[in-house]
């Protein structure tokens, strides 16, 4: 590609389709390389790009945690973006394992201040926390002010003060806050307290789950990423790391966002009540989202209709597989074990009963198979067949279109 075809000095029309296919050829998920670049941009956005709508002042920050089992490349496709953001990024990256002393030392020691165009001046400390092993930076699971500290950073507030145990009080302003890891269902199902997933925490993240590796690729297969796309992904988010100012909406785009807001989005009831504060905070997310979008492919800062739609599509793939991220979490008591049942169906789209309670047999009885099967019913996930005298769960067509 050109640089006349994408513009402004840029080698790649869209460089957020340029990384996903520069990974290509490695294992992880392709919905982890999606929201790998989409962080990247984020974070070279920064605080120094927002936008004004009315009162709120918004800009392009993100809570992103990849969830899976053991062993779907979750941690490598972290690595695999982080490497290529040091590489031009000037934000402050946090130690995984630090205290919450140590953390807001860390972020007002990225403080930075920039100057506009039309002279104004803004200061303002920003830091990025990855933690391909979230257990590591969350801590103890007992301890809420993390949860609590990360609920506060998240909306931008305009300052913060701290106080030190031996330096007094400490004034951070502008604090924006990044963070991108990596765990398991069943570490959120153990280790994060219940209110912290629904309302709180969970409603700022974006939970990309997938159930395993896109492919296998023998370590001796393994080829090296693509030199010159490599060089041409590095300059390109150069450029990008050095916008900065006020992102616009364009009117089309602005009647596009409000006929989703109005007439979609109040529809959309994710099936799992876990999500319905998360499908709340879908609208700020998604002008968020138009932010990286726009900047993927160009320098002008403006959010186009077409922007609006791949950032809403772009969220709305992510519904039918989010709840899988909390694995049987919640207040049911057989919800670790419901979920167990949902994910070798969901597998094997149609198993007997036996294989079940042969698989499950140290997870549950007679009288808990029965329970599961009335609720799964219940929700329309599968039907019943019969067959030589074995009872069979079958995913329903609905089910499998999900899927």
């Amino acid at each position: 590609m050109t640089e006349t075809e994408a513009g402004s000095g840029r080698f790649l029309k869209n460089w957020i389709k340029s990384y996903i296919i520069s990974r290509a050829k490695t294992e992880p998920s392709g919905r982890f390389h999606l929201w790998t670049a989409i962080m990247i941009i984020s974070v070279c956005l920064g605080r120094k790009c927002t936008i004004q709508l009315g009162p709120e002042l918004i800009f392009p920050n993100f809570y992103l945690i990849f969830v899976g089992p053991p062993a779907s490349k979750k941690s490598t496709s972290i690595k695999y973006g982080a490497e290529l953001l040091k590489e031009v990024t000037t934000i402050k990256f946090a130690p995984e394992a630090i205290t919450r002393q140590q953390f807001f030392e860390e972020l007002e020691a990225g403080s930075k201040t920039i100057q506009f165009s039309d002279g104004s001046i803004l200061g303002y400390s920003s830091i990025l926390v990855v933690a391909p092993e979230l257990s590591v930076f969350m801590g103890d699971k007992k301890d809420l002010q993390r949860i609590a500290d990360l609920c506060d950073m998240y909306d931008g507030r305009d300052q913060f003060i701290y106080k030190t145990k031996h330096s007094g009080c400490n004034f951070i302003a502008n604090p924006s806050v990044w963070l991108w890891g990596a765990t398991t269902p069943a570490w959120i199902e153990d280790s994060m307290p219940y209110l912290a997933v629904g309302g709180g925490l969970a409603s700022r993240v974006v939970f990309v789950y997938a159930p395993g590796k896109a492919k296998a690729i023998s370590l001796t297969d393994l080829e090296p990423f693509e030199p010159k796309l490599e060089s041409q992904l590095i300059h390109d988010l150069t450029l990008i790391q050095e916008m900065k100012g006020s992102f616009q909406i364009t009117p089309k785009g602005r009647e596009t966002f409000k006929k989703w807001y109005i007439e979609v989005h109040p529809k959309i009831i994710p099936t799992d009540r876990r999500l319905l504060y998360f499908a709340e905070r879908m609208p700020v997310m998604a002008i968020k989202l138009s932010m990286v979008i726009s900047a993927s492919q160009r320098d002008d800062m403006v959010i186009t209709d077409q922007d609006i739609l791949w950032s809403i599509r772009t969220l709305n793939e992510l519904l039918p597989e989010m709840p899988m991220a909390f694995g049987g979490m919640g207040r049911n008591i057989l919800g670790k074990q419901a979920q167990m049942v949902r994910e070798m169906i969901k597998e094997n789209k149609e198993i007997p009963k036996f294989l079940i309670m042969k698989t499950l047999r140290n997870e549950i009885n007679e009288y808990d198979y029965q329970r599961i099967k009335l609720s799964l019913l219940g929700e329309k996930f599968i039907r019943l067949d019969y067959r030589e005298h074995e009872e069979w769960l079958i995913l329903t067509e609905g089910e499998e279109k999900n899927g």
